[in-house]
Parts: structure tokens; C-alpha cells; sequence
């Protein structure tokens, strides 16, 4: 049987190992930047090098399905459960933080403190078409649970210099797309001859939430992106006057 001294001396040793790997762990997650190069941009399988666990977080990724070249639109991840950290990437274009709780770090953006609920960020589209796609990684507790959120595609199109290069024969305002849509959606609009144009968006009671474009635009077809984080979901208008035309449409905020 075995000493008490030597019962105390293996357990003063397992305790010291114990605690210079939690040291260890702790100080992999103390990065200023968070945690990087860990989304399905990358070769590794989201946060599983710094963090344990299984895959049952919840985590989803919102923005737009469509963007006109150099604009920027607001994107948000939703993590479930306390404790929360996320890992964002994408593959063409920049990404930048629009909370305290996101930190650039090299082209992704990652958690500076857990916490819960939304992150909210912002990305500026390349300034060539083509396809890009952001991604998401999320985490629940130090220890896990993680997963990937749903990657989000979007489409990049050419300026509005480009749309209005085609001629339109009438006056005409299109349905938004997408639609519903969360945070951003486009408007695309026909113009006869120049004109002063005024393209608004309304609450159903009245009240006037945005000023979309306002002043004298040739003779074309146009294009603006509506993007209002703050407003609640719910259905609102938007409502077009170029010269003698008048025109209203209904489009659906979910969020």
C-alpha cells in the first residue's frame, strides 16, 4: 500500500500538469485578435483546435444575396447559448467590425470577449463582379459546443454606370429582390428622359424611414441597395416620383 506522502506527491504533480495545460488553453484563447483561420474558408474544421466539444451551437449567417461592385452592406451572425465567439471570413472583398466585440484580425474577424446574442459587421464588395462568399464559424462556452453557420453567396454585380447604359423606352419601377430580405435588398428603377427623381421608403403608417435617392438623374435604368439595420420587421413601402410618374411597391423586412 502506498504512502500517504507518496499519495500527496502524485496528486501534487497531476494538479501542477492540470494546471499548465489549462494554462496553456487559456492562453491560445487570450489572443487580442480571437481565434483565426479556423472557418470553412480555411483547411481547418472550424474551431476544433482551440476548442472542444460537439457540434450543436446554432449559428446563422444573414446578408445579402446580391451587391453592386465597391458597396458595402451590413451582414449580422447569430450564436445560441451564453458565452459565444465567432470566427468570420470571406472570400474576395474586406470585412470590417461594426462592434466593439469584433476585432479585425489579418483579412477575418473574430470575438474579443465571449458574450451573447448578435455580431454585427460589414462588408464592402470587390470592385469586379463576380461571386463571393462569406463564412462563419460560431461557439458556445470555452469548451464548445461549435459549428458553421450556412456560408452566405453573393453575387456581385457592375456599377449603376453599367445598368443605366440601357436605354429604357418607359417609366418603371421593379419589384425589390430579394424579397422579403434581411438586412439589404435592391431597387431597380427606369427612367424615360432626365428628370428630378425622389425614390423614398415608408412605414405602413406614414412615416418616411429613408430618402433613397433625391435629384435630377438622365434617362436610364437604376439601381440602389436599401439596407436599414434597425428597423423592425415588418412590411413597408417604397415609392418612386420621376417627373409625372408616380409609383409605390410593398417589399417584407424579416429578421
Amino acid at each position: 500500500m502506498p504512502s500517504i506522502s507518496r499519495v500527496l506527491a502524485v496528486a501534487a504533480v497531476s494538479i501542477t500538469l492540470l494546471l499548465m495545460l489549462a494554462y496553456s488553453f487559456d492562453t491560445s484563447l487570450a489572443s487580442p485578435g480571437g481565434i483565426t483561420g479556423h472557418t470553412l474558408k480555411g483547411p481547418s474544421p472550424g474551431c476544433t483546435p482551440c476548442h472542444g466539444g460537439g457540434q450543436n451551437t446554432v449559428v446563422t449567417l444573414t446578408g445579402p444575396s446580391t451587391m453592386q461592385v465597391s458597396t458595402t452592406a451590413v451582414c449580422t451572425v447569430q450564436v445560441s447559448g451564453s458565452n459565444s465567439g465567432v470566427d468570420i471570413a470571406v472570400s474576395g472583398g474586406q470585412l470590417s467590425e461594426n462592434s466593439a466585440r469584433l476585432k479585425t484580425s489579418g483579412d477575418e474577424l473574430t470575438h474579443t470577449s465571449a458574450g451573447t446574442g448578435t455580431y454585427i459587421f460589414s462588408y464592402t464588395a470587390p470592385a469586379t463582379p463576380g461571386t463571393e462568399t462569406i463564412y462563419a464559424t460560431g461557439l458556445t462556452s470555452r469548451n464548445g459546443p461549435w459549428n458553421h453557420a450556412e456560408s452566405l453567396t453573393i453575387t456581385v454585380t457592375g456599377t449603376v454606370a453599367d445598368v443605366k447604359d440601357e436605354q429604357p423606352l418607359t417609366y418603371a419601377l421593379e419589384q425589390n429582390y430579394p424579397n422579403p430580405f434581411n438586412p439589404a435588398t435592391s431597387i431597380v428603377y427606369s427612367l424615360a428622359e432626365a428628370t428630378s427623381v425622389r425614390l423614398e421608403v415608408y412605414a405602413l403608417t406614414g412615416e418616411r424611414v429613408a430618402t433613397l435617392v433625391d435629384g435630377p438623374q438622365a434617362a436610364g435604368r437604376y439601381a440602389v441597395t436599401f439596407e436599414n439595420p434597425g428597423l423592425p420587421s415588418g412590411m413597408y413601402l417604397y415609392r418612386i416620383n420621376a417627373g409625372s410618374f408616380v409609383s409605390t411597391r410593398k417589399f417584407l423586412l424579416l429578421k
